[in-house]
């Protein structure tokens, strides 16, 4: 059985287990080096950016401090799941259709602007990022764990 280098760190809510992407990236039976589990998604993914292992969240969550350079996808987003949220009311008019279209603009432009972004990124170099697996796995930089 491989065994990773990294600490798996996950959350009461996770909607993608790390089992499941284990067995997506192929690599089921991978043991890693350790776990922690936390209540809450902002718990965890501030776990990774303190450096204590890797997390899957969603990507616009971890976005900005991806950007800034504190967290980085170390597999790339091979197997990241994409998400589809749908708005609905009972309502309608002038207000609520207006509402709908800045969200549904607004969303376009997040997504269209995280894409751009994606696209002129390379997977960062962890050192100890073991096996070459795969998401919005996000961990802290190099570059972060220095200053």
């Amino acid at each position: 059985m491989a065994r990773a280098e990294q600490t798996l760190i996950g959350y009461a809510t996770e909607p993608y287990s790390w089992p499941e992407w284990l067995a997506a990236a192929g690599v089921p039976d991978l043991k890693p080096a350790g776990l922690l589990k936390f209540e809450q998604m902002y718990f965890a993914l501030q776990a990774a950016s303190e450096g204590l292992g890797v997390v899957l969240v969603p990507l616009f969550l971890a976005m900005d401090d991806m950007i800034a350079g504190n967290l980085c996808t170390p597999f790339g987003l091979r197997h990241a799941r994409q998400r589809h949220y749908f708005a609905s009311s009972t309502r309608s008019g002038p207000v609520v259709d207006s509402f709908y279209e800045w969200l549904t603009r607004e969303g376009r432009d997040t997504e269209q602007s995280m894409a751009k972004w994606i696209d002129t990124q390379e997977s960062c170099s962890v050192a100890s990022a073991g096996p070459k697996l795969s998401p919005a796995v996000a961990v802290r930089t190099p570059q972060s764990a220095r200053a």
